[in-house]
């Protein structure tokens, strides 16, 4: 019944989260050195929607202490969906593997593109990304992150970063990415 079927979905929501106040000092230049606490607060949600098939929503909000224009300010401006996207398949498991959506993204240990775990916003990007296992311990990625859309306000050119991460084992000897890989970026006006 309906109600069964409620209470299975609510058994695969996955509810978690993080705090993290950071205190910042910064020399400028022989200048005033500001001190000041920033803080970036998570909300995650993962469901299983079937056994191929997952959603992960993040929200977070990122500020300043201090930073609103007053104890009754409820605008959240930065509040934010920092990450939403739906997983198809199992990545290094289903021969195919799909992310759709807005998403955190890192290849070559983050020297292409990266996740900066020192920054309390981070990079998410809007876009695709399609795994292909190649045999037992190869990886092909493909992708495409839209950057800049021309129809949004704020910008008047297209900007999308498009890919390639291939992780190749050669020689029956892996290295930390399963063995030596190669990489094509580009990115387009």
């Amino acid at each position: 019944d309906l109600f069964d079927q409620a209470e299975r979905l609510l058994e695969s929501v996955d509810w978690s989260g993080g705090l993290r106040p950071r205190f910042e000092t910064r020399a400028l230049d022989g200048g005033p050195t500001p001190t000041f606490v920033s803080m970036r607060t998570r909300i995650d949600l993962r469901a299983l929607v079937n056994p191929y098939a997952r959603i992960f929503v993040q929200v977070q909000d990122a500020r300043l202490w201090g930073d609103e224009t007053g104890v009754k300010d409820g605008s959240a401006d930065q509040l934010d969906l920092h990450q939403a996207f739906l997983d198809v398949g199992h990545r290094g498991e289903s021969a195919l593997f799909l992310r759709a959506g807005r998403q955190e993204a890192e290849w070559a240990e983050g020297r292409l593109v990266g996740i900066p775990v020192f920054s309390q916003i981070g990079n998410a990007y809007d876009g695709v990304l399609a795994a292909i296992r190649l045999g037992d311990r190869g990886m092909l990625d493909l992708f495409g992150y839209q950057l800049r859309e021309r129809e949004a306000a704020i910008h008047s050119s297209d900007r999308a970063l498009l890919g390639a991460w291939a992780a190749l084992p050669l020689g029956g000897r892996a290295g930390a990415d399963g063995g030596p890989s190669a990489a094509i970026a580009t990115r387009q006006p």
